[in-house]
């Protein structure tokens, strides 16, 4: 699992808890302030891989690492291109059955168009949160 924005953390713990509940995965997570994460258990860090640095310039290089992904999360800067930039970036990464989540989707219309361009419904959970299955 990829994340980009990881602020506090309180996501990333939520998501590490479920990887530690299922005793499978890591989560990596991308975001240029150092201090991010505080709020993760320390239990739960062995899952984890903190990526310090801006998404556009390290996520290409880490998917090309990995080679695929079950889900990703964006949670990042909320601008327009930059949405639509990690979208486009990460879809061909996940694996089919997987999926892309990202919250404040109510910011701009990346979300919404690039759900359409790549012939997905999504899913809302909330008027700023939402997902797309490959």
């Amino acid at each position: 699992m990829v994340e980009t924005g990881v602020s506090a953390g309180r996501s990333s713990a939520f998501i590490l808890a479920a990887l530690e509940d299922n005793d499978k995965g890591e989560l990596i997570s991308i975001d240029p302030d150092p201090n991010s994460g505080y709020a993760i258990p320390k239990p739960l860090r062995s899952r984890w891989k903190f990526i310090n640095g801006k998404s556009e310039e390290v996520l290409p290089s880490i998917l090309d690492e990995i080679e695929s992904i079950d889900l990703f999360l964006h949670d990042s800067l909320h601008m327009y291109d930059h949405m639509l930039f990690e979208y486009r970036t990460v879809w061909p990464y996940i694996k089919n059955g997987g999926i892309l989540v990202s919250d404040d989707i109510d910011f701009n219309r990346a979300f919404s168009e690039f759900a359409k361009e790549v012939g997905r419904n999504p899913v809302f959970l909330s008027r700023s949160f939402a997902g797309i299955r490959k």
